[in-house]
């Protein structure tokens, strides 16, 4: 179900819980008000009757706490995109203050990484994507095209398209053609 369908099939689900919560949280707040106030009254009166409104308190607790839950439904999707509208920046922000923390760190490890595989060893170092020769093993630097060992090509070029391919790729990734 996409979005607008979903949006559609709720829509009227929505405007009667909106409908429905301002005067159920109105008509809980007065009554809460009222008989809060009446208490109040009848205490700084300082005679001994009871306050006659004081039920008003307890009824009108209900109605305001049902409002506040049919808003609340009602207008979950508004403060929903709001919340998204204020914390996606903030999250962009952050991403890429730590981006450009790091951009350092990790220069230095695949300078480390590089300068490894320019020795000759034929190990692969751990989290860096290396190319290695069909011919003879040897790890190259991801964007090399010939062996530093042997020379040997290492990507294939497709007689149809005209894209790189890994050497060992019997298929052109890009039309599908076959390699030599």
């Amino acid at each position: 179900m996409d979005n607008k369908e979903y949006e559609n099939k709720y829509e009227g689900t929505v405007k009667v819980l909106r409908i429905i919560g301002w005067p159920l949280l109105f008509i809980g707040i007065a009554c809460i008000g009222f008989g809060l106030a009446n208490t109040l009254m009848t205490m700084a009166s300082f005679d001994d009757t009871m306050p006659r409104f004081i039920f008003l308190f307890f009824i009108g607790a209900p109605f305001m706490v049902g409002g506040i839950i049919c808003l609340s439904l009602g207008y979950r999707r508004k403060m929903g995109e709001f919340v998204a509208s204020q914390a996606a920046p903030v999250a962009k922000d952050f991403t890429n203050y730590m981006i450009d923390g790091t951009s350092d760190s990790i220069a230095r490890t695949i300078g480390k990484a590089s300068a490894e595989m320019n020795k000759g060893k034929d190990q692969q170092i751990e989290g860096v994507n290396v190319n290695t020769c069909a011919k003879c093993g040897n790890a190259n630097a991801p964007e090399a095209k010939f062996c530093s060992k042997c020379g040997a090509p290492l990507t294939k070029v497709c007689p149809s398209c005209g894209a790189t391919n890994d050497d060992g790729a019997k298929f052109c990734s890009n039309c599908g053609h076959e390699l030599y």
